[in-house]
């Protein structure tokens, strides 16, 4: 399940199924992305596409620190007014 807030302050939960096998699965309830493909590059990194109607509009990868404490998300895409976007969220275990 993941949750986003676009520059208005809306707020989307949405939420998907996938395996790391590089093929689409779908996402419901968010206006942004109907589908995603997942890969694993390696046991600290992942990378997805985020799609839209079959276009790609985003990428994600997360990366694990090497001693597991910290996993950073970086999300990079194009709105729907055709804008360029980008996030970078970085999580600690506590």
């Amino acid at each position: 399940m993941g949750e986003s807030v676009d520059a208005e302050g809306k707020t989307t939960s949405f939420t998907y199924t996938a395996k790391y096998d590089g093929k689409d699965y779908p996402i419901t309830g968010s206006d942004l992305y109907d589908a995603i493909s997942a890969k694993s590059i390696s046991t600290r990194i992942t990378e997805a596409t985020l799609k839209k109607a079959g276009k790609v509009v985003g990428h994600a990868k997360r990366v694990v620190s090497k001693d597991g404490k910290t996993m950073t998300l970086t999300i990079t895409g194009t709105n729907a007014k055709g804008q360029k976007t980008g996030d970078v969220a970085v999580y600690e275990k506590q």
